[in-house]
């Protein structure tokens, strides 16, 4: 009942909101017309102009002065609406994407995995949410590193000799993502990664304890700062 409330209270104060900034902005304006007026009217006295040819040369001044700052203004509110419309695009991009990993047909999920890969490149602000994403894609989609822990009653499960092909395109965009500051590590640990292509992937400071790369491609692949601490990398190439 209190969220109810508060949201009410919300929606009654956004159009008093929307009508405060048209007042305010409407007074801008007036207020600008007025000084341009004044200046177009007293710039020759100013600059102390009797001869008619200086004083008109003087307010033409003024109008050169005023086109530049309208023509500044516009190309401020046409930056903005770009940005607006860029930001309002790539969220689309984003939520499309995200729609097709949940597919059950692969091709739509390769699909939105390189619909992210684009949207990270594009995006800065959108860069650690399809990290995120791509990881928690892999932590659903790949099979779990099989621990030896002494002998078991049960049959032990297949495990692939290399990963299936959307979760291959999910190593590899993450891998070539852009290098910029994250908010937290990329966690990988405990997965089943045998065999998966990773040459000059970039996997520096990503969490790797007790994942399985047996046999994976780490040609020119970047692990500085990585942590490898029980992960599997025998006859990695």
């Amino acid at each position: 009942m209190t969220r109810l409330r508060r949201w009410g209270q919300y929606e009654l104060a956004r159009p008093a909101v929307r009508g405060m900034g048209t007042v305010l902005a409407a007074v801008g304006l007036a207020v600008l017309a007025v000084v341009y007026a004044i200046a177009l009217w007293r710039m020759p006295d100013w600059m102390h102009q009797h001869d008619p040819k200086d004083r008109h040369n003087a307010r033409l001044l003024v109008v050169s002065a005023g086109g530049a700052v309208v023509v500044a203004v516009s190309l401020l509110y046409t930056a903005r609406s770009y940005r607006l419309s860029h930001r309002g695009q790539v969220t689309d991009r984003f939520t499309k994407a995200l729609e097709r990993l949940s597919s059950s047909d692969i091709d739509a999920r390769l699909g939105g995995i390189h619909a992210l890969a684009h949207v990270a490149a594009d995006s800065r602000p959108h860069h650690d949410d399809v990290v995120e994403v791509l990881e928690a894609f892999l932590r659903r989609r790949a099979p779990k590193a099989r621990r030896d822990d002494g002998p078991t009653s049960g049959a032990r499960p297949h495990l692939p000799a290399r990963p299936d092909s959307d979760v291959q395109a999910a190593l590899t965009a993450l891998g070539r993502r852009p290098r910029r500051p994250e908010r937290r590590r990329l966690d990988l640990s405990g997965l089943h990664l045998a065999g998966a292509r990773l040459a000059e992937s970039d996997l520096g400071r990503v969490n790797l304890p007790d994942a399985d790369l047996q046999r994976a491609e780490l040609w020119k692949a970047n692990l500085q700062g990585a942590w490898l601490d029980g992960t599997d990398l025998r006859a990695r190439i």
